[in-house]
């Protein structure tokens, strides 16, 4: 047995701390290259109760009762990381300033804030959330109506997961939806909506296809182009949203600025049949994606994949599941679904990878639970290959739902008589990847790890755990490589009413490319494989660079797991400019197991686009007792 090292970053933090995590595992694993930045994000909450419950009754004229229960959670991935929230109530704010709420928040937090919002009225202009109490938790203000869509939120600091989750009350969560929330960079100004009320009755889920496009920046002009159907053209300021119901396949969005788009899915009064999706930019589609969302054919519960054709030509499409591989073309402008392409759904145990076989052109698909049924409905949106990372944090993702009249559950689980219905669902990129799940209240160490060839799944659920039993909410999960990440429920194990959750969601991976960087950290090992006995070595770099902000007063810790030790001497550091310190004189200070360095010359302040690296060996002290042991490293800084 050899232990493998192999580098994994984790998280930044407000003002400014960034978390490395290399993992030392025993056996035959590959090495993890990940990075995760500091900096600054903006969300904006998409629809109005008032717009969603009306898309709602739209869809299903059985709906009664005025109240759509919404919730928005936010998981915080890294230390010291401050989140505002803005309500559009009183207008918005800039940046860090002019918000209603800020919460500093630590690794593994998780702030939910919850409405039963009476959105049978139209909001728009009210100004009723202005002098309210917001205490720390999200339940503030008035808790009807304060927490009811277009909200925005501004992070500071570490990286975070958002997701937003609403139901009407009366009706339970077999009504439910959610999405994922991009934060506002990679917005761009044009989209493309593949799916639309012309492709029924062909494909049954889409009888109804509503549209939501919400502006990021006043005096943002959008038109709606909806080939064989009314389109739409308006001006939005900051935060507002539009509709528009009845699309066809191929509608499009533009806009002269950045806008978010989600799109809701129905059959007319199909006992509460709807699916929610999260529209990703057009200019961001990729040749390549992966879904980890299987059928489960002992119910008959199915999921199938609808593929678009952006171009004006025929497309070969080449794909692979657990049964099998091939190829089949989609015709121009179109879109089609994978059953009716390759013969057959999703298989049960595997998930799909879909690629353009001529390499270059870039299409998009999404996904149907339990499709041409309202049993277990919920819908999915693929992301493009390129943006998957291999960490994640996760939203919102009970197991049931906690509240309502339509919960069962006497006493706690496993007291009670639910269980935990809704998995999340990873599939990984490449063979013999490890994959590590580090349940709430997320502290670093793996609580559950085991390993996946490329496409096939594991469903992840949390075990008895308080305070969250089965509740996925929170979870951390990392792996060796990247790997496709959803959160739904699933016929397995869910029952078919209430309270099991009629929805789910793709989560986001941590890109870095979706924030503005303060501060950015890489690690790798150099050998990431030694063999397991005491007085084997392997050198770390730690590469530290800064984005347009600039970064003052500079501090690396690295901890040591339990058994390794740092070699004296071992160091050396090149600041930026080109400058280096070696030997003893480039020593960390130690205690215990951490390794920090701050006497940098100068108090070390790098400018912006500046690099610090420090190279640095360790030395196996004494051989692990367990599979894997993880390493902490942190850069800090204003």
């Amino acid at each position: 047995m050899t232990p493998k090292i192999y580098p994994f970053i984790r998280m930044g933090m407000a003002i400014l701390v960034i978390l490395s995590l290399p993992v030392i595992a025993l056996g035959n694993v590959q090495p993890v290259q990940a990075a995760v930045a500091s900096g600054y994000s903006e969300y904006f909450i998409p629809g109005s109760a008032y717009q969603l419950r009306n898309i709602l009754l739209d869809n299903d004229g059985g709906l009664t009762g005025n109240n759509l229960h919404n919730v928005i959670t936010i998981s915080v991935a890294g230390d010291n990381t401050t989140i505002y929230y803005d309500h559009w109530e009183n207008g918005y704010g800039t940046g860090n300033t002019g918000n209603d709420e800020s919460y500093t928040a630590s690794r593994g937090t998780v702030l939910t804030f919850i409405s039963d919002v009476p959105a049978n009225i139209d909001r728009s202009g009210l100004d009723d959330c202005i002098g309210s109490t917001f205490p720390a938790g999200g339940t503030g203000g008035l808790a009807t109506r304060c927490y009811d869509g277009r909200d925005r939120i501004f992070v500071v600091g570490g990286a975070v997961s958002v997701a937003q989750a609403f139901w009407p009350t009366s009706v339970g969560t077999v009504y439910a939806s959610a999405w994922e929330i991009y934060p506002i960079k990679p917005y761009q100004n044009q989209y493309t909506i593949p799916v639309g009320q012309d492709l029924y009755p062909a494909y049954p889920d889409f009888q109804n296809v509503y549209l939501l496009v919400q502006a990021t920046q006043d005096a943002t002009d959008i038109t709606v182009n909806n080939p064989g159907g009314a389109g739409l053209s308006t001006t939005l300021d900051r935060g507002q949203v539009t509709q528009l119901y009845d699309i066809n396949a191929g509608t499009t969005v533009v806009a002269n600025h950045p806008v978010q788009v989600q799109f809701i899915v129905g059959r007319q009064n199909q006992q509460w049949d709807s699916r929610s999706h999260t529209a990703v930019p057009s200019s961001l589609w990729d040749t390549k994606y992966y879904s980890p969302v299987p059928s489960y054919g002992t119910g008959a519960t199915y999921v199938n994949l609808y593929i678009y054709n952006p171009t004006g030509s025929d497309l070969v499409i080449n794909y692979e599941d657990g049964l099998g591989s091939g190829s089949f073309t989609l015709p121009p402008n179109s879109t089609r679904s994978y059953q009716a392409m390759v013969g057959r759904y999703m298989p049960d145990d595997s998930g799909v990878y879909l690629e353009a076989a001529d390499g270059s052109t870039k299409f998009w698909a999404i996904g149907e639970y339990d499709t041409g049924s309202a049993v277990r409905n919920w819908g999915f949106s693929l992301i493009p290959a390129n943006t998957l990372t291999s960490q994640y944090v996760v939203s919102w993702a009970p197991g049931f739902s906690p509240v309502g009249p339509f919960n069962d559950c006497t006493g706690a689980p496993p007291a009670g008589n639910c269980i935990n219905g809704s998995p999340v669902y990873v599939t990984p990129t490449q063979d013999n990847t490890t994959i590590f799940v580090d349940f709430f209240p997320a502290d670093g160490v793996a609580d559950q790890t085991f390993t996946l060839n490329r496409i096939q799944v594991q469903k992840i659920t949390d075990p008895i755990t308080a305070p969250h039993p089965y509740d996925n909410t929170g979870m951390h999960i990392w792996a060796t490589a990247p790997f496709a990440i959803v959160w739904g429920e699933d016929a397995q194990f869910a029952g078919t009413g209430n309270p099991y959750i009629d929805a789910g969601y793709t989560i986001l991976p941590l890109n870095k490319e979706w924030i503005d960087i303060v501060v950015n950290l890489e690690k790798t090992a150099n050998p990431d494989l030694v063999p397991s006995a005491i007085g084997q070595t392997t050198q770390f770099t730690l590469g530290i660079d800064v984005g347009t902000y600039g970064l003052n007063d500079v501090v690396v810790t690295d901890t040591m797991p339990d058994g390794w030790g740092y070699v004296t001497g071992s160091t050396t550091i090149t600041l930026p400019g080109g400058g280096t310190i070696t030997g003893l004189a480039a020593d960390p200070s130690i205690s215990g197991q951490d390794l920090t360095w701050s006497g940098f010359p100068g108090s070390l302040d790098m400018g912006p686009n500046e690099i610090l690296t420090i190279v640095f060996s360790a030395r196996l002290d004494v051989v692990p007792t367990t599979d894997f042991s993880i390493n902490e490293a942190t850069v800090s800084g204003t």
